[in-house]
């Protein structure tokens, strides 16, 4: 069950358009961190279910704060969104275990929601199994239709 997500995001506009769609669907605390920086330091006082990252923000990219995460041993799942589909972001992504991206073009609060819950689903097989790994390679898969 998602009690609480936090949506990195700068885009004020945006932020405000995900925050209500996504407590809306799933009726989860949203908490709102402006940066990577920011989102550290929230997570350094509190602990949240998912994180949804834009990639591309100022000061610190996704890929970066991801980085930042998993030094830190946070293994909370992170889904990744991006406006630009490049291989080298997803390679750097799951590498860090990003969980799954989403296309910046195609987003909506309703899909956040259901990719959140379908991410839940997955994350209960294990880590680096054929069956995550089909399910990784179909959701890149999906980022460029």
């Amino acid at each position: 069950m998602l009690q609480k997500i936090m949506l990195i995001e700068d885009d004020k506009d945006l932020q405000d358009l995900l925050k209500e769609s996504l407590a809306q669907e799933t009726n989860a605390e949203v908490i709102i961190a402006n940066n990577g920086h920011e989102a550290l330091n929230l997570l350094d006082k509190q602990q949240v279910d998912f994180i949804i990252s834009d990639f591309n923000m100022p000061k610190m990219t996704g890929l970066q704060m991801l980085a930042k995460l998993r030094e830190k041993s946070i293994k909370t799942p992170v889904l990744m969104m991006t406006a630009y589909i490049d291989p080298n972001i997803v390679l750097g992504a799951l590498t860090l275990e990003a969980t799954d991206f989403v296309w910046k073009k195609k987003l909506s609060g309703k899909i956040l929601a259901d990719r959140l819950f379908q991410n839940m689903e997955r994350l209960k097989h294990k880590p680096g199994s054929r069956q995550s790994e089909l399910w990784a390679m179909k959701r890149f898969s999906q980022l460029s239709e």
